[in-house]
């Protein structure tokens, strides 16, 4: 009955629509095949007068967004700590563990359908369980990854688990990556994912009282980003670490650069509400001078958006459109990474993880095995169609914004959920993996661009 209450409330403030440079000179990438060409497309779709309010669609997804939010949260306990926690999982099927990922981004949605506490617990989660080197966790699970995978494979159907055993350290899912000494679990955008949404929290709520208790964590959490620093002040990583973690990419991804920023910019927003002018002015002055370096590495001024890493000079939406969303792009270059996303939605209805492949041999050996080695440049994921209206909807254009989230509503419609993964215009089934189904990730976003696009 509470459930019902909360999804009922949550319905009606989403209907009321209300919420409450040089070229490239990283050292020698590799050219991937592009067969897309900015300047030979004109784009005129974006020409209608903007909306007043979400239309039926919008409304109808952004329903099935909270009770998709609601249906997969779970009550647990962490390790031997016996406090119960709220935390969203990633999916209905395959992925029931806390990623910091799609968790977090869960969450944020959760907080802007009335559920601050889910948001706030699944926060606490993340930072009480901390590493003692500062290292937030991906991912926390009733068993490993492993284990989970050898049971679904078998036909095991997969419950919620009371309490999660398992708290993914540096390497943790090394397995999958057929090679020696990778260390996924090493990933950065759990700290800084942590820390933007912490902000996104504090920014709607004004909870000192938790923000006073977890910020030493916080600072602990950028202390460690800091030891992860290349010589130029860019964030690095190790390969198969960012969300691309079927696929070695690098270690300096746009991705992991745009989320640094605004990470930064959260840190010192949240300084500043506790009165730390110095070391809120030190966050931003990091923040400043990152936007500088990574303007300067990473922007390709022929092709007209920001490459993927030091390895690839392809266009991946990822990094581009959280550039474009966390004010590190500029409007110009912003109208070029659109033109460059319109063009990769001119015969698909979803976004590529990138515009070209990455070869086969920096791909794990078990996706190379399982006909999953374009599970992260040819696949298609719905969220950053989401990410696209919220990046237009921050860059200024309104109706642009409303037609790609109406668009995305669309698909959601078409299929009656939110899936993960799409290849042909359809969800992935492929005989050894079908696509996640209410992926908490693109549901999540979906609400913070539907919030946004549509606020007073």
């Amino acid at each position: 009955m509470k459930k019902s209450l909360s999804l009922l409330m949550a319905g009606i403030i989403l209907l009321s629509g209300c919420s409450a440079v040089n070229a490239p000179n990283i050292t020698n990438p590799v050219i991937i095949n592009q067969d897309t060409k900015a300047d030979t497309f004109q784009n005129s779709i974006f020409t209608i007068s903007a909306l007043s309010q979400p239309t039926a669609s919008i409304n109808k997804v952004s329903l099935l967004a909270a009770e998709t939010l609601l249906n997969n949260t779970i009550k647990v306990t962490i390790k031997k700590d016996p406090k119960q926690r709220q935390v969203i999982v990633a999916g209905k099927t395959h992925f029931h563990d806390l990623w910091a990922r799609d968790g977090m981004y869960g969450a944020w949605g959760a907080l802007l359908s009335e559920r601050p506490d889910i948001t706030r617990d699944s926060l606490s989660a993340m930072l009480d369980f901390q590493f003692d080197n500062g290292m937030i966790s991906r991912r926390m699970g009733a068993e490993t990854t492993e284990a989970s995978i050898v049971k679904k494979s078998l036909g095991f159907k997969k419950t919620d688990k009371a309490n999660f055993k398992v708290v993914d350290d540096e390497k943790a899912g090394a397995w999958w990556t057929g090679v020696k000494q990778a260390m996924p679990g090493k990933a950065p955008d759990s700290n800084m994912i942590v820390t933007i949404l912490f902000g996104e929290y504090i920014r709607r709520t004004n909870d000192l009282t938790f923000l006073n208790s977890y910020y030493q964590k916080l600072t602990k959490s950028q202390a460690w980003l800091k030891l992860q620093l290349d010589e130029n002040g860019l964030i690095s990583q190790h390969g198969f670490s960012d969300w691309k973690d079927t696929v070695d990419r690098g270690k300096l991804s746009m991705y992991n650069q745009a989320l640094y920023y605004k990470s930064l910019l959260a840190m010192s927003e949240l300084a500043l509400k506790l009165n730390k002018k110095e070391e809120s002015d030190y966050y931003k002055s990091l923040a400043s001078n990152l936007k500088t370096t990574v303007n300067q590495k990473f922007w390709d001024r022929i092709n007209g958006y920001y490459i993927d890493s030091e390895l690839f000079s392809h266009f991946s939406p990822d990094g581009n459109l959280f550039a474009v969303a966390y004010g590190l792009a500029s409007s110009e270059q912003a109208a070029k990474i659109f033109n460059r996303c319109d063009l990769l939605l001119k015969n698909y209805l979803v976004l590529p993880a990138a515009d070209g492949a990455y070869p086969a041999k920096n791909y794990g050996l078990p996706h190379r095995l399982f006909d999953l080695k374009d599970y992260h440049d040819k696949i298609r994921w719905p969220w950053q169609n989401a990410l696209y209206a919220l990046a237009a909807k921050r860059n200024g254009e309104q109706a642009r914004a409303e037609k790609i989230l109406n668009d995305i509503a669309g698909v959601v419609i078409k299929d009656g959920d939110f899936y993960e993964t799409y290849d042909n215009n359809k969800p992935v089934k492929r005989a050894f993996y079908e696509s996640e189904v209410g992926f908490s990730q693109f549901a999540g976003i979906f609400l913070i661009a539907k919030s946004e696009i549509y606020s007073n």
